[in-house]
């Protein structure tokens, strides 16, 4: 099977050395690429320059601001067909529009800009890549997204989980709460469509590595006996 990841946080540009990103490392969508490798997968890691890379040989493309990630996640479904995207990466909800630079408008952020000026930054509301997925790959792969929370009662989560399938352009979804992950342990509930309740759990970033290679060989071998 071929499976394409993403990792990493994205970095939106304020000027050529300057710019706005979020506290991803990457290392949960390194893990998830050795797993998968492991298991004689062939995986496209699409990862923020910034983020952890795997220590097994596995092909990595590097992005790095929304506009970049969402380009190369294009190119990339548009001309090889994958068995399941895993979409893990941190994407910023906004990017730079414009600045002001004291009084001066500035919309290119290749130069840099004057410290001893106060500074304004408009953001612009970015869209979500995970919605449009279905419609830049040129198969159907199974499409697992994230959601992480901070200190989330129950019915939060839902809600949230509820939101993101309501789209329709999610077939998985991972949830994990920040308060609950330290460098031993990284709780997970996984969730599928038209179910409330979690199909299943993991403690490790192995072990959601394991049962989200166990949906996508489920769903591979699904299709395929569709076809047959």
């Amino acid at each position: 099977m071929k499976i394409l990841i993403t990792s990493g946080g994205t970095a939106e540009p304020i000027d050529a050395v300057r710019f706005i990103t979020n506290f991803s490392t990457g290392k949960t969508g390194a893990a998830l690429a050795e797993v998968f490798t492991q298991k004689g997968e062939e995986v496209i890691l699409l990862r923020s320059r910034h983020a952890v890379s795997p220590t097994l040989p596995i092909d990595i493309v590097e992005f790095g601001s929304f506009a970049d990630l969402d380009e190369k996640m294009r190119s990339i479904l548009e001309t090889t067909s994958v068995d399941a995207i895993v979409h893990l990466a941190a994407v910023s909800d906004f990017s730079v529009d414009h600045l002001l630079s004291g009084d001066q408008k500035v919309t290119t952020f290749d130069g840099k800009l004057d410290s001893e000026k106060s500074l304004t930054i408009h953001l612009k509301r970015n869209f979500k890549i995970l919605d449009r997925l279905k419609d830049y790959a040129k198969n159907t792969p199974l499409i697992i997204g994230f959601k992480l929370t901070k200190n989330a009662d129950k019915r939060t989560v839902q809600d949230k989980i509820a939101k993101l399938f309501s789209n329709k352009q999610v077939d998985i979804v991972v949830h994990n709460d920040l308060s609950a992950i330290s460098e031993e342990n990284h709780p997970a509930a996984i969730y599928r469509e038209g179910d409330p309740d979690p199909i299943g759990n993991s403690r490790t970033k192995r072990a959601l590595g394991e049962y989200l290679h166990h949906l996508i060989a489920e769903d591979y071998i699904r299709k395929n006996r569709t076809k047959i």
